[in-house]
């Protein structure tokens, strides 16, 4: 499942939020960077990024989603599907090679 936020601040911004299975709060920085490697082969974006949050957007003992910042309404539009495909593969590799869980 997935959530659009739309911020229209100067720039517009377009975060879309996947659930995800919670995250200890001790693997959430190791998983970012994955995700951030992970993407950044795949999408070179300068105006994407990927966060590991939770519903509040605050730091707390466990995380449980993946926000997915777009750089326009039309991308995220577009790409939301392939996006979401990409982190659940992307969960399933980290999950493989991490000794965090």
């Amino acid at each position: 499942m997935c959530q659009i936020q739309v911020i229209a601040a100067p720039i517009v911004t377009v975060h879309v939020d996947y659930e995800i299975p919670s995250v200890p709060s001790q693997c959430v920085a190791e998983l970012s960077r994955y995700l951030q490697d992970f993407f950044f082969k795949i999408r070179r974006r300068a105006d994407e990024d990927v966060r590991v949050t939770n519903i509040y957007g605050s730091v707390s003992s466990e995380q449980n989603l993946i926000r997915y910042q777009f750089g326009d309404l039309q991308e995220a539009e577009l790409s939301m599907d392939e996006i979401g495909e990409l982190i659940d593969s992307a969960l399933k590799q980290w999950a493989q090679i991490t000794t965090c869980l």
